[in-house]
């Protein structure tokens, strides 16, 4: 089963990988790494808004109010930038 696992994952070479796409050309690593770090950027951004938009909403409802929800989408806009910043923001 460990084979067959492998085979599947595509860890056992890049030979699997050529048989089963062998219609599409691969990125090179240099545009693949800038396509990952800026989707992760858009992913934390995007994740940090949603996650502490939802808690401010949650307190807006559980306070019967309407100020929590904007802060959170406040804070998590803040937040995610200053993520992204402490993350990716170094000089390579």
């Amino acid at each position: 089963m460990g084979e067959r696992w492998r085979v599947k994952r595509g860890t056992e070479g890049r030979d699997t990988d050529k048989v089963h796409n062998a219609d599409k050309v691969p990125l090179s690593t240099d545009q693949s790494d800038g396509f990952d770090k800026g989707m992760r950027v858009v992913s934390v951004l995007i994740s940090g808004i949603v996650f502490y938009g939802a808690i401010g909403w949650g307190l807006d409802h559980w306070l019967n109010s309407v100020l929590w929800t904007p802060v959170g989408l406040i804070l998590g806009a803040a937040l995610g930038v200053y993520w992204v910043i402490r993350k990716y923001g170094q000089a390579q």
